[in-house]
């Protein structure tokens, strides 16, 4: 396993792949829009008054629901080489755009307390994002996976593998929101694509558009349908996008998939501009509530300015992200030289 990671490491990056990672952080951005700036999911409820709407928002959910999961996958297939600088740098990438996220906050009328301030000045322990914190948990574990793989027997396995996929999928029977979103959800993601990797798993490519295309009509359909129900039952329609729904699961998995099985293309730009695309998820979830209602307005106004704005902001918080890591990586190589 761990000349297999050391291969990827030195191998150059497929761009296919990062400009899915790209699009994947977009689609949450537009997740997130969907969720806290037209508020779906306080469907079934008063605080939700855009009922004509149901069958589009249902759709771009259904599309944007995989996202979380297929960015963790892409993680777990190509494996995580632990280094405690890359551990440092995520600390000082989470500081800085936390920093920058509450200034905009601030400009915008919004005030920030001492007590705000102090439990927040570690916002990755502080657990201010839950899927940078959860995935940084995955992160400081993975040499423990990477050795499991190297010593446990394929019995054993697939044993783990079957166990850990009855608790994923099957506490959706809890009907609660946001199940999935935790560290054990990245956790066994992580897991099933170092998994399927293992095994040398390469499925078709007609099967895998077949189970993305069955698993998203029928996501698609639940969601659509249990919006239409009367009261609190059109809960249902938020509660079927929780990330441990098997078919999001399916859908995330077969993404990934899919375009790692298109023609690979190299782009030293791109790679160098993408590798920071977790900063669009940290400023942008960063300002929050106030962000996202924001583009909710402008796409009111215009669906394609607002769309385009979300495209600039993503590409602003890229440059923000590689700035802070060239920063980073001279402070590291001056140190280094002292």
């Amino acid at each position: 396993m761990e000349n297999e990671i050391t291969l990827h490491v030195k191998q150059k990056r497929n761009t296919n792949i990062e400009c899915l990672r790209f699009t994947l952080m977009l689609f949450i951005i537009l997740w997130h829009i969907i969720m806290h700036g037209f508020e779906y999911k306080f469907i079934g409820t008063t605080n939700f008054s855009m009922q004509s709407k149901t069958g589009i928002f249902a759709f771009l959910c259904t599309l944007f629901s995989p996202s979380v999961y297929c960015f963790m996958f892409i993680s777990g297939w190509f494996g995580i080489r632990f280094s405690f600088r890359k551990l440092l740098h995520f600390a000082l990438l989470g500081i800085i755009c936390f920093t920058i996220s509450q200034t905009i906050r601030i400009i915008y009328g919004y005030d920030l307390t001492i007590r705000y301030i102090l439990t927040h000045s570690l916002p990755i322990a502080c657990y201010n994002w839950w899927f940078l914190t959860d995935y940084i948990m995955v992160y400081t574990i993975t040499p423990f996976i990477e050795y499991g793989f190297k010593y446990l027997d394929k019995k054993t396995l697939n044993k783990i593998i079957a166990t850990m996929s009855y608790i994923e999928v099957f506490s959706i029977l809890t009907l609660s929101t946001n199940t999935g979103s935790s560290f054990y959800g990245l956790l066994y993601i992580y897991i099933l694509a170092r998994y399927l990797k293992n095994i040398n798993f390469n499925p078709q490519l007609k099967k895998l558009a077949l189970a993305y295309c069955t698993s998203f009509i029928l996501l698609w359909a639940i969601c659509f349908g249990a919006s239409t129900l009367s009261g609190k039952y059109a809960e249902l329609s938020f509660i079927s996008l929780s990330y441990n729904n098997p078919l999001i699961i399916i859908m995330a998995a077969a993404l990934f998939f899919i375009v790692k099985g298109l023609r690979p293309t190299y782009s030293e730009l791109l790679n160098r501009l993408f590798s920071s695309v977790i900063s669009i998820y940290l400023i942008t979830e960063g300002i929050g509530a106030p962000l996202y209602k924001y583009l909710e307005s402008m796409m009111c106004k215009n669906m394609l300015i607002g769309v385009l704005l979300v495209l600039l902001i993503a590409i602003a918080c890229l440059i923000i992200g590689c700035i802070i890591t060239y920063i980073f990586n001279t402070i590291v190589k001056l140190f280094n030289q002292g």
